[in-house]
């Protein structure tokens, strides 16, 4: 559980057993977020931002083992408005995407947890932190974002600096480096039938990345990804 105290303005991660209670209360800075926690490597994920910014921040990501706390890895980040990092194959390697720019590059980096190194980086459109970024075996899951650049003299007129054109949704596989899968995101209503109640259909991968699942309007697809 990840919980912000305002009376001293620090946050807590707390570790709950069954029944309810709390095992584990570990205090950290407020700029600290929890991206991620995976039992197999026996390991959380923590990100923290070094500057408050609109333009963005450096960030940090620190892997710390769940049993004592101890520091596994530490990597620096570059400015970014906003990111998401999720461990992967297995717990093996962890990845992150950054958005900080609609018309700068974006890219998925991937390192390896055993020495730190990156692994692999791929280029991908990063649609936010909104965005979702599913992780299932060697596969891993992103919506990404079409964008048309603005020219500078047409700054003023557009009042923006790229136009966002479309968003779908692509399945890279970390093991080849191969998109395998690409499609566009579809909505649905949900109740109470109001324009405030307009959802994306959510996906997923399941753990061992295998098949793919999607489900919207009353139903539920699954794919399996070709070997």
């Amino acid at each position: 559980m990840n919980c912000y105290d305002s009376k001293s303005r620090t946050r807590h991660v707390k570790f709950m057993s069954g029944s309810g209670v709390v095992d584990r209360d570990w205090e950290f800075p407020t700029s600290t977020d929890v991206l991620d926690v995976n039992p197999a490597p026996n390991m959380m994920a923590i990100g923290s931002s070094t500057l408050d910014s609109v333009d963005g921040s450096p960030h940090q990501i620190t892997l710390i083992r769940l049993s004592d706390r101890t520091e596994v890895r530490h990597w620096n980040l570059p400015q970014s408005v906003s990111y998401k990092g999720r461990f992967a194959k297995t717990g093996s390697t962890f990845c992150a995407a950054f958005w900080s720019d609609a018309r700068s590059k974006q890219e998925l980096t991937c390192w390896a947890i055993s020495n730190g190194d990156v692994q692999r980086k791929i280029p991908v459109q990063f649609a936010g932190a909104a965005t979702p970024l599913l992780i299932g075996g060697s596969k891993i899951g992103i919506n990404e974002a079409g964008v048309i650049p603005i020219p500078n003299w047409l700054f003023r007129l557009a009042e923006t600096n790229a136009v966002i054109t479309r968003q779908g949704r692509v399945v890279w596989d970390l093991q080849n480096r191969q998109k395998l899968a690409e499609w566009p995101i579809r909505s649905q209503q949900v109740r109470p039938f109001n324009d405030n109640q307009i959802h994306c259909y959510p996906f997923a991968i399941s753990p061992d990345g295998t098949r793919l699942l999607e489900g919207g309007a009353g139903q539920l697809t699954s794919y399996r990804f070709q070997k």
